[in-house]
This record gives C-alpha cells, sequence and structure tokens, in this order.
C-alpha cells in the first residue's frame, strides 16, 4: 500500500480537523469532522474504563499505586527501611491529626470570641468610626 501514509499523518490531519473546528464562528460540522470526534471521544473514554477495570481488579486505589514503596528483596536492609518509612507516615499522619485538632480548637475559640465582643458594643443607634469604638468602656 504505497498511498498509506501511516498513523502520524492521519493523526496530523485530525488535530488539524480538530483545530479548525475549534477556530470557527458556527457550531455546524460535516459528518467526516463530526464522526471523527465522536471516534476520538470513544476511544478516550474506552481507555478510561479499562484502566478503572484494571485497578479494580487488582483492589488498589489510584493513590495507592503511585505511593507504594519498591525496594527489590535483594537488598540487604529491607526490613529496616520499611520500618523507617512506616514510622515516618505514621510520625506525618499525627502531625496531620494534630493540625486538624489545633484549627477546629482554634475556630471554636474564634467563634467564642466573637460571640462575646458582639454582647459588648453599646447598640444606641450611634454609628462612631473604628477608632473611637476601641477606646468605648461600658
Amino acid at each position: 500500500m504505497p498511498g498509506r501514509k501511516g498513523l502520524s499523518y492521519f493523526c496530523f490531519i485530525c488535530y488539524k480537523i480538530l483545530l479548525e473546528a475549534i477556530q470557527r464562528s458556527r457550531k455546524r460540522l460535516n459528518l467526516k469532522t463530526q464522526q471523527a470526534i465522536k471516534k476520538k471521544r470513544k476511544a478516550f473514554y474506552h481507555k478510561a474504563k479499562k484502566e478503572a477495570r484494571k485497578i479494580h481488579t487488582m483492589k488498589m486505589s489510584p493513590k495507592r499505586i503511585s505511593k507504594k514503596l519498591g525496594i527489590p528483596n535483594s537488598c540487604p536492609f529491607k526490613e529496616e527501611l520499611l520500618h523507617n518509612a512506616m514510622k515516618i507516615r505514621q510520625a506525618a499522619k499525627e502531625e496531620m491529626e494534630e493540625k486538624k485538632q489545633a484549627q477546629k480548637e482554634k475556630k471554636r475559640l474564634g467563634k467564642a470570641n466573637n460571640k462575646s465582643k458582639k454582647a459588648k458594643v453599646p447598640d444606641d443607634g450611634l454609628v462612631l468610626p473604628k477608632s473611637y469604638r476601641n477606646q468605648l468602656t461600658i
């Protein structure tokens, strides 16, 4: 088949067609470009579904796949390395939980302070500048 130019040329043509379709002001397309777009979209979703199935059959979440620690069995200190990595992860988890607790506590105290400040401001209908409000005593 000497007339065939190859897959890279086909991809280039599809890219040109899609680029031209995007740049047009009107939304009408001829059937050839519509079918090309549908085909690309279908292939993309098919690939995504296939990846999701593959992850599901391995019973691993996508996050775990990227975080998996790859230490070869031939490494002499493999157990120590795994143990140290586990300690570091545990420490990071505890630190995150402490930060969350601190944030919750800060938020709770902030709400309590706001309520007490609102109660101290006199409500006699006067509107004073902020510089004078701090000098008022009840």
